[in-house]
């Protein structure tokens, strides 16, 4: 006759059972990930170009490296902001794209028809930001500073360099005559 109740093997079988499921979704989201849908990723800099004659004339390099593996589209430069508004989650997008030309006259920062941009691996993109534009027309409560890619992805300088970037902005006077992140 047989006991009632779960034995040494059955329990044996569950964990068994388990562990191949496991074992069998992370090889299924291994390949994915790397073989059938691979999105490359961004590494972003800045660099702050300081006028010899007149530190508070500044000059902000943000740049995109592509670290791979595969091609990278980046739709534009941008900074989240923090919804003002109340009972509202989430982030709003403010683009450099609206800055259609220096204050002063000149080559425009950003050319609407450059963009969207490929960057395959390894390559680099450099987006030349006038300080008195990003001055007179920076967003309320910004969070961040980088890039946009078509997967809606946010490609940003790390925290800690985007602190002391927008220190630097609203006091252009002080640091070095160069400085990056």
């Amino acid at each position: 006759m047989v006991e009632p109740g779960w034995t040494t093997a059955d329990y044996a079988l569950i964990v068994s059972v388990c562990s191949a499921v496991v074992s069998v979704s992370g090889f299924v989201w291994n390949v994915w990930s790397k073989f059938i849908l691979p999105k490359g990723k961004a590494k972003v800099f800045y660099s702050i170009l300081r006028d010899k004659n007149d530190s508070s004339v500044f000059t902000i390099l943000l740049e995109a490296v592509n670290l791979g593996p595969t091609d990278l589209v980046l739709v534009g430069p941008v900074m989240p902001t923090k919804r003002s508004r109340p009972f509202s989650r989430g982030v709003g997008w403010w683009s450099l794209k609206k800055l259609s030309k220096v204050p002063n006259g000149g080559r425009p920062l950003v050319e609407l028809s450059d963009w969207p941009r490929k960057l395959g691996p390894g390559e680099i993109l450099t987006v030349i930001v006038a300080s008195t534009a990003i001055v007179e027309s920076l967003p309320k409560k910004p969070i961040g500073f980088g890039f946009m890619d078509t997967y809606q992805r946010f490609h940003e300088i790390p925290k800690k360099g985007f602190g002391s970037l927008m220190k630097k902005i609203h006091n252009p006077t002080q640091g070095n005559n160069n400085e990056s992140s």
